[in-house]
Parts: structure tokens; C-alpha cells; sequence
């Protein structure tokens, strides 16, 4: 067991979010490790200059997941709004789709109101549909057809969700967390994740999205902490046509390839390998964002 690090349970993911980073009293994510791995470049625009265009924007796919997440793993979908289907448009004197024109109008029991349907959306950033509500409970139900998925969801109640783990990577020093989403001590680790492709194929997805290295960073950071090596699986929906739901687990190959790649990272990262950075800059860098940039951003958004 590693004495720095350790367990902590109940921390806010506002405060999880505002303590990551690069300097002191922040603390390095895996999704940061991985953008070192990808293209330092990329890190540095992200991480160092800050640039706006290169922070993370939630989109609708993100915003189901996260609702399934909360649906399963936690029983609260209390801070998600029921988006409404119909609005009032000022210009056709009619009610017409939901859209997010200046000129349509909230309705309130079937009369418009003076919030225009982009104010309403910008006040309730959680939005759901009823569709996605129908989905969410049908994919819990899919994940009862097997015996591990079965098994996962008995022992939710007695698992400990959004558990944070830091600790001081013992080669370079670098301090890093992360936020498990659902642990059963001494079981197992589990992240549940939504996808539009076939479960079968989700090798796939991890090696595009980073999600090995998810499992091999989680992993190391909770042995570190507990002296125990549990195995990592994903509980994964298929969301496009909700015919399966499985526990999925990664090749120990590639879980093993993430492990080098990321332990190459933070060497890089202790050793700034990358453009210089000042840490006493509050506002984000004016400048322009590289083309090659650019792509990467509108397509991983």
C-alpha cells in the first residue's frame, strides 16, 4: 500500500473538476494523460494555454449518459428537467415543436410565458426527454438478462459510487485522482458507459476513446490505496437500438499497452515537454487555434 495515496468519499464533482490540473494544489486526470498521450500539442492547448475552443462541451449523447448514470448507480435524477416537446412561436401566433429560436416562448399550462425556449435551456442544463427516460429503465432491465450484469445490479445499493482516489505516481511525483463510479470494495471496479455500437466492438471504442487507460489508471491508483488489486469491468449500453446491455472487460493486452503509454506520459509531463506554461495566467490565452486543432475538436464534439 502507498501512504500518500487514499480514499475519499463524498467529494462534489464541482470540487473534483476545480482541483484538476496542472499546478499547485491541482491534481492530474486520466482524460489529461491521455490528451499528453495523443499529442502533447494538444495538452498544451487544452491544459496550459487554456484555449476556449479546446474545453469540453456536453453534448446530447453525453447528457443520456449521464442520466443513465445517475438512474442506476445513484436512484437520483431529481436535477434533470423534462424537456418540453411543444413551445409557442411569437411569429406564427401558434404552438409549434420545441427549438431554441429567439422568437419561440416557453409554455406554462398551455399559455406562453415571458422565457424565451434559449433562456429556458441555458437555466436547465440537465435536460432529459421522456424518450430517454423510457430508455434509461429499459437498459437497467437489459443488463439483468446476464449473470454478472444481473449480478452488478444486486449489489449497487451496497457499492460506493463516485469515490475519489489520489495519490503520488511513485516514478515521478505527479499527483493525480480520479472518480471511480461505482466500486465494490474488495470486488470489483466498474464504469458504466452508453454506446451507439455494438458491445462486441467495444474493444474498439476504448482504444479510441481512452478508455483503457481509464482501466489501467483506476486501477493502479485504487491497488495503490488499498493494497488490493480488484478486477475493472464497464457495464456497457447499447443505446442505438437498446438490444443489449453487458459487463464488458478489456484485454489485459490493451489495458497492459495503456499502462506504457501513460507512464511515458507523466514522464513527459514532469519533464514539461511541451511549451512553456505559466501557471499565474487567470484568463485564457488569446490566439488563434490551429487548423489541425480545429478538426480535432469539431470532430471529437
Amino acid at each position: 500500500m502507498n501512504h500518500n495515496a487514499h480514499i475519499i468519499e463524498g467529494m462534489p464533482e464541482e470540487q473534483y473538476h476545480a482541483e484538476s490540473g496542472l499546478g499547485e494544489g491541482k491534481w492530474l486526470t486520466r482524460s489529461m494523460i491521455v490528451d499528453m498521450v495523443v499529442d502533447p500539442a494538444s495538452f498544451h492547448m487544452k491544459h496550459i494555454v487554456k484555449h476556449p475552443l479546446m474545453q469540453f462541451n456536453g453534448n446530447e449523447g453525453t447528457r443520456f449518459g449521464s442520466y443513465v448514470e445517475a438512474h442506476i448507480l445513484d436512484r437520483n435524477t431529481s436535477m434533470y428537467v423534462v424537456k418540453p416537446t411543444k413551445c409557442w412561436s411569437k411569429s406564427k401566433k401558434e404552438i409549434v415543436d420545441w427549438n431554441l429560436r429567439g422568437s419561440q416562448m416557453v409554455l406554462s399550462h398551455g399559455e406562453p410565458t415571458e422565457v424565451d425556449t434559449k433562456t429556458w435551456e441555458e437555466m436547465n442544463p440537465n435536460t432529459i426527454s421522456e424518450d430517454d427516460i423510457e430508455r434509461a429503465k429499459f437498459l437497467e432491465l437489459r443488463f439483468g438478462e446476464t449473470a454478472l450484469g444481473k449480478y452488478w445490479i444486486k449489489h449497487i445499493p451496497e457499492s460506493k459510487k463516485q469515490v475519489v482516489v489520489r495519490w503520488h505516481d511513485e516514478e515521478t511525483g505527479l499527483p493525480m485522482q480520479v472518480r471511480l463510479d461505482n466500486w465494490y470494495p474488495d470486488k470489483y471496479v466498474c464504469d458504466l458507459k452508453s454506446t451507439g455500437k455494438s458491445y462486441t466492438k467495444f474493444s474498439d471504442s476504448a482504444h479510441t476513446y481512452g478508455y483503457h487507460f481509464q482501466d489501467a489508471i483506476y486501477s493502479d491508483g485504487l491497488t495503490l490505496a488499498t493494497g488490493n488489486r480488484v478486477p475493472f469491468f464497464f457495464a456497457v449500453g447499447e443505446t442505438a437500438e437498446l438490444k443489449r446491455a453487458r459487463i464488458v472487460s478489456l484485454h489485459p493486452t490493451q489495458v497492459e499497452f495503456a499502462r506504457t503509454k501513460y507512464h511515458e506520459a507523466l514522464r513527459n509531463i514532469a519533464a514539461e515537454n511541451y511549451t512553456a506554461y505559466d501557471f499565474d495566467r487567470t484568463e485564457p490565452e488569446e490566439c488563434e487555434l490551429p487548423a489541425y486543432l480545429l478538426y480535432q475538436y469539431e470532430s471529437e464534439n
